[in-house]
């Protein structure tokens, strides 16, 4: 185990020495970098182990709500909007994809269906959260900037009778694009990237080719499954705090901390 260890940490140091033998500035991020994984995977291995030990329903249910609370207030935070009035929107659309998502990925993995099994929940659980703040953050930003570049586009569709759904229709369209872009390139070179990170650590573990490839390709599709549903669900309950009850484009100030003074 120890000489496992001394391996790993001679791993670490190549870097290291190719950093100092050519005199980069690189040193101060890379030993932060290397820091903060450290106290990250150290926490993560505290916590997995007492919530696998565990296995209770009530803390992984806590686990779950703590997770999408999280990547639902990282996603407002990186719009730009405001939190008093975007989380619980993001919030209950992210949570809702995630458990549609999970509970398909669960029976896909156990046939017994165990969903708030431990073991099951909270990697699938991760690999939905991990789509969804990777694409939606983006795709958010481009429907409703889209939105107020294009208003008199809007406006003018509006003018002319058309739907609302239909007005925005065009501009959902572009959301949804760039929220499906970053899995659809993933998807494209599987084999060959960090990607594959589970088929390789799966055959590390000693798991069978198939099982690993299996495996590979759920993480995959929850993935890409999880973005598209929570950014539809979001544009859907968070249209309230963006167009008033006859679908005029409120002002970008009302919902938006980008313009605040």
């Amino acid at each position: 185990m120890f000489l496992s260890w001394f391996l790993l940490l001679l791993l670490f140091c190549i870097p290291v020495a190719i950093v100092a033998l050519f005199h980069l500035r690189l040193q101060r991020k890379y030993f932060w970098a290397a820091g903060k994984m450290a106290v990250n995977m150290f926490v993560a291995w505290l916590l997995l182990s007492f919530l696998v030990q565990q296995d209770s329903v009530v803390l992984n249910l806590i686990c779950l709500l703590i997770v999408v609370a999280f990547a639902s207030f990282t996603i407002v935070h990186q719009v730009r909007w405001k939190v008093k009035y975007h989380f619980i929107p993001v919030f209950v659309a992210t949570l809702c994809a995630s458990i549609l998502v999970t509970i398909v990925a669960v029976f896909a993995v156990s046939l017994k269906g165990n969903l708030l099994n431990a073991r099951y929940l909270l990697p699938i659980l991760a690999f939905c959260v991990v789509g969804v703040l990777e694409s939606n953050s983006k795709a958010l930003d481009t429907y409703y900037m889209g939105l107020y570049h294009h208003h008199a586009l809007y406006n003018y569709l509006l003018g002319n009778g058309v739907s609302h759904q239909r007005a925005v229709y065009f501009f959902m369209k572009r959301a949804i694009t760039r929220s499906l872009l970053p899995s659809i390139r993933h998807m494209s070179y599987i084999a060959v990237s960090t990607t594959s990170m589970v088929l390789w650590a799966m055959l590390l573990a000693g798991a069978s080719v198939y099982d690993a490839i299996f495996l590979q390709l759920i993480a995959i599709a929850t993935m890409v499954a999880a973005a598209p549903l929570a950014l539809i669900f979001s544009l859907l309950w968070a249209r309230r705090y963006a167009f008033d009850a006859y679908g005029h484009l409120l002002s970008k100030e009302k919902f938006s901390k980008g313009e605040e003074g």
